[in-house]
Formats: C-alpha cells, structure tokens, sequence
C-alpha cells in the first residue's frame, strides 16, 4: 500500500497550487509516500 501525503493549498488558485507542487518537488524520494497537491 502506497502512502499519500496530501498538501492543501488554503488559497486555492491554479498558480499557488503549481508552486507548491514545484517548492517541493525536492521532497519526492523514490520508495518514499506520495506527495498530491
């Protein structure tokens, strides 16, 4: 089983949604939990 780590982007726009996703793009590990913006 795969776990999911969800980041809630509390502004709710498209472009801060994209930026999250980029800012932690470091963060994604191979074998690690899944990181969904």
């Amino acid at each position: 089983m795969t776990d999911i780590i969800y980041i809630i982007n509390p502004n709710s726009t498209e472009a801060v949604t994209r930026g999250i996703d980029a800012a932690i793009a470091p963060l994604r590990l191979a074998g690690g939990p899944v990181l969904e913006c």
